[in-house]
């Protein structure tokens, strides 16, 4: 009897904590994706052109600093139908023409925490995938996710939506 009581114990405990520190990959995170009908080098031009953010992006208005590995930098998003927000994330991977990953936290890390990636992968000579997405962990995912999850989203499909523009019609 003791074992199953024990087995039952660890198993509740697992389950809690994975749940609380956001261990359900999927569930914990946002995806979106465009296909842009240009090549990389051009997307990524305009992707990487940071200075000029305001004059194209409704969503991710500004983003200052070094885009290099290890570097904070500030980011300051307009999600739809919200306020906007300032954060310092640091950023994980720069990878030219491939992947601008950052890891932003609330406060302090595990509280609520968001790693966003900007992939790109050429699927011809003239068109390229973007993929946007977050990856939420941290001990408040099951309370904050569920408040800024369409918004959010939105935002992503909105930023997809004016790069592919502003490169299409560049």
């Amino acid at each position: 009897m003791k074992p199953i009581i024990l087995s039952l114990m660890v198993l509740l405990t697992t389950t809690l904590f994975g749940r609380a520190y956001g261990e359900t990959p999927r569930k914990n995170q946002i995806e979106t994706s465009v296909i842009i009908d240009r090549n990389i080098t051009q997307v990524w031009e305009v992707f990487s052109d940071i200075e000029n953010y305001l004059e194209w992006s409704t969503f991710i208005e500004s983003i200052e600093g070094v885009l290099s590995e290890g570097e904070k930098i500030t980011v300051f998003i307009q999600p739809p139908n919200e306020d906007g927000m300032e954060f310092r994330p640091t950023i994980l991977k720069y990878d030219e023409k491939s992947e601008l990953r950052w890891k932003g936290k609330l406060f302090f890390t595990g509280l609520f925490d968001g790693e966003h990636y900007f992939k790109f992968e050429s699927i011809s000579e003239d068109r390229t995938r973007l993929i946007h997405g977050e990856k939420f962990t941290g001990i408040l995912v099951p309370l904050v996710l569920p408040q800024i999850k369409e918004n959010t989203l939105k935002g992503f499909n909105e930023f997809n939506a004016a790069l592919k523009n502003k490169v299409e019609n560049n």
